[in-house]
């Protein structure tokens, strides 16, 4: 602690001093050579200057602390010897070994700063490329924005015939070409974005939007051209001015302008005050370039291929590029991009339809040789299996697209209704005729089944057999179709009826009031009736667009059905569900038919209330009962004063008596009928007799009479199970119902009720009103269905 006392006249570069004291062992210089190592007195230096001492700047004793850095391999090399580890200094080995650790530490440390920065700098450099590269994909996905509301008034414009001033057509294609110019130029940045996976999606997700839309848009302008080249000019819509809705306006007139009574319009010819305009085409002409005054253009029908097939490529090419659009963790993105993929989906379906309707049409239109048609007009007044019974036929003569009625009248101008027309029907058909007791008729009789391509071809030979013509098909429409055709065109004036007949009253007056004429006139009038109206519309349409749209929809109803003994065409027909044919999808499946028993036209007044109960069991099968209420509604003053003809004989005055048969899936078992008999007057007549069961093609029918008297509810339920009607998906456990319905006066009101298995849960009920697990869904009947529920 205390340190020796030293001389007055001690100097540190005098040796000697070092070596005597206490401390001397501690304060002992250190040697920095090896060849000094084992000398017993370190002497002067021989090499140094004159008073200089080598070993001066090291007399200070080493804290312990860096005594114990040093290193272990030299203390152990030099333990023992003088001036070595021993003495507290490290030696010269020791010195050079710190400095080679310290300068190997420091480049390591240097190599690992400069790896750290260029990480940093290369994800900082990374993440300006893909910043970039995002804010790039933002703005072409704002020039593709506006074009949502386009393609959408675009699909609005082709389903009306119309397209409006503000040509959608043209402005979607502008923006998609802009949104692809600026794919085309973006920034380099752009395209290495795309290669860096999973960075990379919204990049790609833009590119295949917008490869898309270009194809959508390029599509959609070839759609624009054959539209105008179909339709004519009348297509464009002009916006009405002063808040007074749209029109069409002729060459040279202002958009919007009404043309004045008494001035010039197409042609050069003045309008007289109150007759509507002509429409576009010049004088005398009626309809469009495609169907004019009776005439479709084959022709033009067939030019229409090649580009058709351009659209059909671009369409594919979209519905490709929107599949492959990648998933974003985003729900809105995926709700969107879902919509895409279901959209370009549905157009390249379109444009697939588009082309086959373009290929099969002119030879249904004779352009292969001449066509002859059966036309059927049907009354639901009398209910039969395919919609009611026959009041008037015409034979359609169609050759090279002209149109021509070659026969029409009463349909017993060629039925007989005594005997019937015998030839060799279906199976289909002759169940009924063997076991209705009913004369195979054409107006009643052989259109029991709902199934129009059996009736349809049954007709066929009937017509064939009495006149000797050729039949290559048969066309079905009731009151309401020639109704939805009138809409439009000016009132019908027949002899036998005393009143104008329009779209507003042809259902009434067919159906109901002409039952209260003369019978000779009642005779008389139904083959005037479509004798003119045929007429009226297939020689002077006044809008095809809207004619061709409202048949679509009738078309859907089975207000019309068609049918044709050509393979190609037929199976066409059946892809869209216009020829009223049966048909099954996976799982349940329903159609209920009701066929008129009695003389009478009390249908007119008739609803039905059906219930459909569904159970589901665990193994997948289902317990169903399916009940309907019959309600007769006939007025009591009509049941007082009607016709017979209308309410039927005196024994039966009044009486609905319906044929109700259930069609369920052909695996079905039946369990019950309530009620067990048929009841009401004159029982001996009812055929058949009661409950009966029989399979027609890949259905089982259930089939029982009721009864109801005026102002009744005459209720019956049928009661069955089948199995395996549960699905298994990837989505879950899957219960699909198909239902097909029969076009009735008084559509049915409608009602599903699915109780789940204890526990089950639905997870896609779209439609459905959901309490636990039971599942409901109402509806008025007017189409066929198929009902899904997820669970």
């Amino acid at each position: 602690m205390w340190e020796q006392e030293r001389p007055a006249d001690w100097r540190p570069e005098e040796r000697e001093g070092w070596g005597s004291g206490p401390t001397a062992a501690r304060t002992r210089p250190r040697t920095d050579r090896p060849e000094d190592v084992g000398t017993e007195a370190p002497g002067p230096d021989p090499g140094s200057a004159p008073g200089s001492d080598p070993g001066a700047d090291r007399t200070t004793e080493r804290p312990p602390e860096q005594r114990r850095r040093r290193s272990s391999r030299g203390r152990s090399s030099r333990a023992g010897v003088p001036g070595g580890p021993d003495d507290g200094w490290p030696s010269s080995v020791d010195r050079r070994h710190h400095r080679r650790r310290r300068s190997s530490r420091s480049r390591r440390r240097r190599r690992r700063r400069l790896i750290l920065f260029g990480v940093m700098g290369f994800v900082l450099l990374l993440g300006l490329v893909v910043a970039d590269a995002y804010y790039q994909s933002y703005r072409i996905y704002k020039d593709l924005r506006p074009l949502s509301p386009e393609v959408a008034l675009i699909r609005k414009s082709l389903a009306a015939g119309k397209i409006p001033a503000k040509d959608p057509f043209a402005q979607a294609e502008l923006l998609a070409d802009r949104a692809k110019n600026d794919l085309d130029h973006a920034r380099p940045t752009f395209a290495i974005t795309r290669l860096i996976p999973f960075v990379n999606r919204p990049v790609q997700a833009v590119t295949h939007v917008t490869n898309a839309a270009e194809d959508e848009a390029k599509a959609a302008g070839i759609v624009r051209g054959i539209v105008i080249e179909l339709l004519g000019p009348s297509v464009f819509q002009r916006t009405g001015g002063g808040g007074q809705g749209t029109g069409t306006t002729g060459p040279g007139q202002p958009a919007g302008q009404p043309t004045p009574a008494g001035q010039p319009t197409t042609g050069g010819q003045p309008t007289p005050a109150g007759q509507p305009t002509p429409p576009a085409g010049g004088p005398g002409a009626h309809g469009a370039p495609v169907f004019r005054d009776g005439v479709v253009d084959i022709k033009l029908l067939e030019s229409l291929t090649p580009r058709l097939k351009q659209v059909a490529q671009y369409v594919a090419s979209a519905d490709a590029e929107a599949r492959a659009i990648p998933s974003l963790p985003s729900q809105r993105f995926e709700k969107l991009r879902q919509k895409t993929v279901e959209e370009a989906t549905r157009a390249e379906s379109l444009a697939t339809r588009a082309l086959s309707v373009v290929r099969l049409v002119p030879s249904f239109f004779g352009g292969e040789g001449e066509r002859t048609y059966f036309v059927a007009f049907q009354q639901n007044a009398a209910l039969r299996g395919t919609g009611g019974s026959i009041l008037a036929f015409a034979l359609l003569k169609i050759q090279d697209g002209s149109i021509s009625l070659d026969q029409f009248g009463s349909i017993y101008v060629i039925d007989d209704r005594f005997h019937g027309i015998h030839t060799k029907y279906s199976p289909a058909v002759q169940w009924y005729v063997t076991n209705a007791a009913v004369n195979p008729r054409i107006a009643n009789g052989v259109n029991y089944s709902p199934d129009f391509p059996v009736v349809a071809d049954s007709w066929k030979k009937q017509v064939e057999e009495v006149t000797g013509e050729r039949v290559d098909g048969a066309i079905a429409l009731d009151p309401f179709a020639v109704g939805d055709l009138l809409k439009g065109s000016p009132p019908i004036n027949v002899q036998a009826f005393p009143r104008p007949i329009t779209s507003d009253n042809v259902v009434q007056v067919v159906e109901h009031d002409q039952f209260e004429l003369p019978a000779t006139l009642q005779k008389e009038f139904p083959g005037q009736l479509i004798g003119k109206a045929f007429s009226q519309l297939l020689l002077h349409p006044r809008d095809v667009v809207g004619m061709l749209h409202r048949m679509g929809a009738a078309l859907q109803q089975k207000r019309i059905q068609i049918w044709t003994d050509q393979t190609a065409q037929q199976a066409f027909l059946q892809g869209l569900g216009w020829d009223g044919a049966l048909g099954q999808g996976p799982g349940d499946y329903l159609n209920l038919v009701q066929n008129n028993r009695v003389g009478n036209k009390i249908d007119w007044w008739g609803t039905q209330k059906d219930t459909y109960t569904v159970t589901v069991n665990a193994d997948g099968s289902v317990d169903s009962a399916y009940k309907v209420e019959l309600t007769n509604g006939i007025p009591t003053d009509i049941l007082a004063t009607g016709d017979p003809g209308q309410v039927g004989p005196p024994r039966l005055r009044g009486i609905a008596r319906d044929m109700m048969s259930l069609y369920v899936p052909k695996n079905a078992k039946f369990k019950s009928v309530d009620p067990t008999q048929v009841t009401g007057p004159h029982l001996e007549e009812v055929h058949p007799p009661g409950f009966v069961e029989h399979g027609e093609g890949a259905f089982e029918v259930l089939t029982q009479t009721i009864t109801a008297g005026p102002g009744e509810t005459a209720p019956l339920t049928f009661t069955y199970s089948v199995p395996g009607v549960i699905q298994t998906t990837a989505q879950g456990k899957v219960y699909q119902l198909t239902v097909q319905h029969q076009p009735l006066v008084n559509p049915a009101d409608f009602t599903v009720q699915v109780t789940l298995p204890k526990g089950a849960t639905p997870l896609d009920a779209v439609g459905w009103t959901v309490k636990g697990n039971v599942a409901t869904f109402h509806t008025t009947l007017t189409k066929d269905l198929v009902l899904r529920l997820v669970f």
